[in-house]
C-alpha cells in the first residue's frame, strides 16, 4: 500500500517523469523519505496556509498518513510542487493538495505534476477526482479533467468543483455528483 516513501521501487520506468519546459528541467517523483516529506509540508504551507487560508491543523491532517501517494515536482532539482492522492471508499482516487509555489507557475510544473499522477494511477483506481477551488478549475480542464457538478462550499467555506478525469471514465462505478465526506474510509 502506498505511503510516505517510494512504493514505486520495483518499477523504475513509473519512478520519475522529466521533461524540458521554458528551458527548465521539472521533474516528478513519488516522495521518498524524510528530507522529501518535509519539502512537501513546506510547499503545502507556503501556498496552501500561507496564501490560500487553510488553517495549519486542518492542511497537515492524520490523513498524509494513510493510505495515501505523494508526489514531489522539482525545477531544476528544486522542489516547488507537490500534490496527494488518496483512496475514497468507492473505488476513486482523490488528488488533494495539489500546490505549485507562486514563483515557479506557469513553467509547467503543474502540468508535469499532473501528467505523472494520472500515469501512476491508471491502474490502481476506476476513477481520478480532484476537488478544484473554482480560480483552479481551467488548469484542471486543461489536463484533462471534467466538472461532476455544481459548484458548492467546502466544509472549510471555500467554493469548489468536483472534478474527474475523463481518461478514467471510461468505468462508471462512481455516479457523479458531490463526493460527499461519508462515501470516504
Amino acid at each position: 500500500s502506498p505511503e510516505w516513501g517510494c512504493d514505486m521501487m520495483m518499477n523504475p520506468k513509473k519512478m520519475a517523469l522529466s521533461h524540458e519546459a521554458q528551458g527548465a528541467m521539472v521533474t516528478v517523483r513519488c516522495v521518498c523519505g524524510d528530507e522529501d516529506r518535509e519539502s512537501a509540508y513546506r510547499i503545502r504551507r507556503d501556498v496552501l496556509v500561507r496564501g490560500g487560508g487553510v488553517s495549519a491543523r486542518r492542511e497537515l491532517d492524520r490523513l498524509d498518513d494513510e493510505d495515501c501517494w505523494h508526489y514531489l515536482a522539482f525545477l531544476d532539482r528544486k522542489p516547488v510542487g507537490t500534490a496527494r492522492a488518496r483512496h475514497m471508499a468507492n473505488g476513486a482516487i482523490e488528488v488533494e493538495r495539489v500546490a505549485v509555489l507562486p514563483e515557479y507557475r506557469g513553467r509547467g510544473v503543474g502540468a508535469a505534476l499532473m501528467e505523472f499522477i494520472s500515469r501512476d494511477l491508471k491502474d490502481h483506481a476506476t476513477r481520478l477526482l480532484v476537488r478544484a477551488r473554482l480560480p483552479c478549475v481551467s488548469f484542471f480542464e486543461s489536463h484533462g479533467f471534467r466538472a461532476i457538478g455544481p459548484e458548492y462550499r467546502d466544509d472549510m467555506g471555500t467554493f469548489v468543483r468536483d472534478m474527474a478525469y475523463q481518461a478514467f471514465e471510461a468505468v462508471p462505478h462512481v455516479a457523479a455528483g458531490r463526493m460527499m465526506p461519508d462515501a470516504r474510509r
